[in-house]
């Protein structure tokens, strides 16, 4: 009862601490996220608002194209009038019939004037002679665009949608556009104001607010900023002396700015908390699996299958390379998540043991009248770099009554991290009778200094060099490879072949020995000793594959 108790508590304390360092972690997440967070949201809204900004400045300019070609037609044709009548020295019927004309043609046009050439002024209300009904170049709210055009503006926020306009002149024409007309064309949202600014005066000429906007200071165009709590974009004219302007309140900025901060927060955290939790997950998976490798180690469940090293020529089994397996509740876990984890956890030295005591006696039970065949046993940096694994396997396989000659050790180049030390490890071992294999060689960076100065008896191709496509090429690396090999007096075992065109080539450059999915896969020892005696021939029995004449040149080199 004591007993259950204790572990009733020992459970509840672990939920407690399990929820703290939840709660930690999200508070730790928090303090991460909210400047990240913070910089991301002001970037991703400046960036939209931007958008949003040249979006309607590019709209006013499409919007306003219409009443351009209105100005411009009704001034061209103001002017000709004004060429048919150079004669005259008085408005004439004739002129008022054609300007009332031109105010029907032109729905954006409300008034129109003309000077003759006599100076007498011909206005389409019919007022002869009125020289104070037009504007003069020196008021203040005149304006001129590259083109030469003249402009008045009294459309600023003093003046209503109904009495504001602006005066444009070319020649000796005048129109008048009304500044009810002007927005309705550029349809100008309620929360969104746009004016028109005297770079001087910082003046409003034409707004589309009753309150008139000045700049707190000079900004770049069509860059977005801040001025008097407004968000503002200013953007360059055809009016040197003019700058456009939109503006909007801040706090549009700001709801936008705390919807995305928001947004980023809850994805953040919510993807934080996902990756914690899956991570966690792992974790535990990955302990769990180190204590099943542990109980498996220890109730003897690591399998120890081979695969077969096949002479080419002949087609006879030369030796087996051993390959651990491993499941766990009927699930097979793959060597490249359990090698990985015995290295980490530090159990790789007693795996590698374990592979050898079963190699040991497979070969001791299946294989001893087994004459030229040989087992080998991958070797991992931990087992390179432990000094009593020779002892070790001295004294295993002289308790097996099994010759040295007849196991291999393999090791990668990866697995030599200490160079000096694998040096003094393997010519230990081979003092011993072992030979050693370099595996996968090609896939390191250092492998031909590793050929010269370490005691290699054997060469095992990787698969990767293998494939049909470089096996073709007379210039791939893979023969260079062998000759290297040849001269070192290396044997050459050929990894992974799947089909009979790469033994074909193989046997074509004196590669005598080969492994892969051509010949077998990896066996129980029970069929691997089955299969030795299945095919074993006697000697001179060789088999050469046909030589195609495009394959000579591997032979000629």
């Amino acid at each position: 009862m004591r007993t259950l108790e204790k572990f009733l508590r020992l459970k509840q304390t672990l939920i407690k601490r399990r929820g703290t360092f939840d709660a930690l972690v999200v508070g730790i997440s928090l303090i991460i996220m909210l400047p990240m967070a913070a910089v991301f949201s002001e970037t991703l809204t400046h960036q939209r608002f931007n958008i949003q900004m040249e979006d309607m400045r590019q709209g006013f300019q499409l919007r306003s194209n219409e009443l351009r070609l209105q100005l411009s037609d009704s001034l061209e044709r103001l002017n000709q009038i004004s060429l048919r009548n150079t004669a005259e020295s008085h408005c004439t019927g004739e002129i008022y019939k054609q300007q009332m004309q031109l105010i029907q043609d032109f729905r954006y046009i409300n008034e129109v004037a003309l000077r003759l050439k006599s100076g007498a002024i011909c206005h389409s209300f019919g007022e002869a002679e009125y020289s104070g009904l037009l504007p003069s170049a020196g008021d203040v709210n005149h304006y001129s665009s590259v083109d030469g055009t003249h402009y008045w503006f009294s459309a600023g926020p003093n003046f209503s949608a109904d009495n504001g306009r602006i005066i444009v002149s070319t020649g000796s024409g005048y129109v008048w556009l009304n500044k009810g007309l002007i927005l309705d064309v550029l349809s100008i949202s309620k929360d969104v104001s746009f004016d028109l600014l005297d770079k001087d005066t910082q003046q409003s000429r034409f707004s589309n607010n009753r309150i008139s906007f000045q700049l707190a200071e000079p900004l770049p165009v069509e860059k977005l900023g801040f001025s008097n709590d407004r968000l503002v974009y200013p953007f360059a004219t055809k009016w040197g002396k003019l700058s456009a302007l939109i503006t909007m309140p801040a706090n549009s900025y700001s709801r936008v700015w705390g919807g995305i901060f928001t947004t980023v927060m809850l994805s953040g955290l919510v993807l934080i908390f996902v990756f914690y939790r899956f991570a966690v997950l792992i974790y535990h998976y990955r302990r769990s699996l180190t204590t099943e490798l542990r109980r498996s180690l220890a109730g003897g469940r690591l399998k120890v299958h081979y695969q077969p090293i096949v002479d080419i020529r002949t087609g006879q089994w030369k030796g087996a390379e051993a390959l651990l397996r491993w499941s766990v509740k009927g699930k097979t876990i793959p060597p490249s998540v359990f090698i990985p984890l015995a290295e980490k956890s530090g159990l790789i030295t007693e795996v590698t043991r374990e592979v050898c005591r079963q190699v040991a006696i497979d070969h001791a039970t299946y294989l001893w009248a087994c004459d030229d065949f040989y087992l080998s046993i991958n070797l991992s940096a931990a087992d390179i770099n432990d000094t009593t694994f020779p002892d070790f396997v001295g004294e295993l396989f002289s308790t097996h009554d099994i010759c040295p000659q007849k196991i291999v050790f393999e090791v990668t180049e990866t697995s030599m991290v200490n160079k000096d030390v694998a040096v003094a490890q393997l010519q230990r071992l081979r003092d011993m009778g072992h030979q050693i294999a370099v595996d996968d060689f090609g896939t390191g960076y250092s492998s031909l200094s590793y050929l010269e100065d370490l005691p290699f008896d054997i060469l095992k191709l990787d698969r990767s060099f293998l494939t049909l496509e470089k096996m073709e090429s007379p210039d791939s690396i893979v023969w260079y490879v062998i000759r290297l090999a040849h001269s070192l007096n290396l044997s050459v075992i050929a990894e992974g072949l799947e089909n009979q065109a790469q033994a074909d080539f193989l046997y074509i450059a004196r590669v005598s020995l080969a492994q892969g999915w051509l010949y077998s896969r990896e066996l129980p020892i029970v069929e691997l000793a089955q299969g030795f005696f299945a095919i074993a021939l006697p000697p001179g029995n060789e088999v050469a594959p046909e030589i195609r004449e495009t394959d000579l040149h591997l032979l000629m080199k």
